[in-house]
Parts: structure tokens; C-alpha cells; sequence
């Protein structure tokens, strides 16, 4: 989370992680799905809260996490506001 003003204007930056599944053995496919699930859902969210929320931009994309010992699918989706 980053916090600051540009132009006189207040703008933040936040990364938000969301973790979708344990990778397992032949779970590529449901994975995935589960995966295109998500960012559609989450875009639908960005759209709705663009003029409540004032943001600006964001910008999801696919990572590895690692949680205890598994390695996980995950979005990483970064927005950027101002107000």
C-alpha cells in the first residue's frame, strides 16, 4: 500500500493477493478455469467501483505464491486511485 499526492490530487497504489489453489498433480485444467473465473470476476468488481472508489487503473496478473510448503495459483492485482 502506497499512499501519497501527485498534483495536488491524493493517490494510492495497493497490491491485493488473492491465492485460488494448491498446485497439484492434474489440476492444471481446474485450475485454470477457476483462474478466468477469477479475473473475470474481478473486473466486473474494478468496473463497478471505478467512480466511488476514483480508480484510475489496475492490473492483474498470474503468480506462483508459496503458503507453508505448497505452491499455490494466484492473481496479484494492483490498483491505482486518486481523488
Amino acid at each position: 500500500l502506497t499512499i501519497g499526492q501527485v498534483g495536488g490530487l491524493d493517490q494510492g497504489t495497493a497490491d491485493l493477493v488473492v491465492v485460488l489453489e494448491r498446485e497439484e498433480v492434474n489440476s492444471n485444467a481446474a485450475n485454470f478455469a477457476a483462474t478466468v473465473a477469477m479475473v473475470d470476476a474481478i473486473n466486473t468488481a474494478m468496473k463497478a467501483a471505478i467512480d466511488d472508489l476514483g480508480i484510475d487503473r489496475w492490473e492483474i496478473r498470474p503468480e506462483d505464491v508459496t503458503i507453508g510448503q505448497s505452491s499455490c495459483w494466484a492473481l496479484v492485482v494492483t490498483v491505482e486511485a486518486s481523488g
